[in-house]
């Protein structure tokens, strides 16, 4: 009985050596994840948009997979404020820059408004990002420069370091994951995603 039991534990012990080795063989396989994509931006101009309804300019591609990548610029605009407040300004609101794609998605919100004759870019919150089989590090949200000038734009930055793994052992990829949005003084919104 014992023989028998040793010598099935044994074989049980083979199978499992022989099928972790096909699992490392087959995690050799080079990987058809890019490590970086072409960036793609989406451009709106701030003075053709009715700034006290919800807005939203999306831009739809595909990868070199055949994964639909969506980038998004969306605003929603404060509540109506009370009668006789001073805080009416169109602008007031929450704008959302954002990353969809087949494997890992990233988002961030902000607030903008008129200066005068510039933007300013201002509570930078709520940095998202999420993914499948990914390993996420060192995210970043920083508004790089708040206010417009006549030669250069308020921006705000979003990034992470992104791993994707075959399982749990195996990298097929890495790299970082930027969202940016600025905003010049002629008031053209730009996001773009790389």
């Amino acid at each position: 009985m014992k023989k028998t039991l040793c010598a099935f534990l044994t074989m049980a012990m083979m199978i499992a050596g022989t099928t972790i080795t096909s699992f490392a063989g087959e995690s050799e396989i080079p990987a058809t994840v890019p490590t970086s994509l072409e960036p793609i931006t989406i451009e709106t101009d701030l003075n053709d948009i009715d700034l006290t309804k919800p807005f939203s300019e999306t831009y739809h591609t595909t990868d070199s997979n055949g994964e639909e990548i969506t980038v998004e610029l969306s605003f929603v605009p404060a509540p109506a404020q009370t009668k006789g407040s001073s805080t009416t300004t169109a602008s007031a609101g929450t704008w959302t820059s954002s990353y969809n794609g087949g494997v890992y998605n990233q988002s961030y919100k902000f607030d903008l408004a008129k200066s005068g004759s510039q933007w300013t870019m201002s509570n930078a919150r709520s940095h998202l990002y999420s993914g499948v089989l990914c390993k996420f590090s060192n995210a970043k949200l920083k508004i790089s420069r708040s206010t417009s000038t006549s030669s250069y734009p308020c921006e705000i930055n979003g990034s992470v370091d992104v791993s994707l793994f075959d399982n749990q052992w195996v990298t097929l990829s890495s790299a970082t994951a930027f969202v940016d949005t600025t905003v010049n003084s002629n008031g053209t919104i730009t996001t773009s995603w790389n």
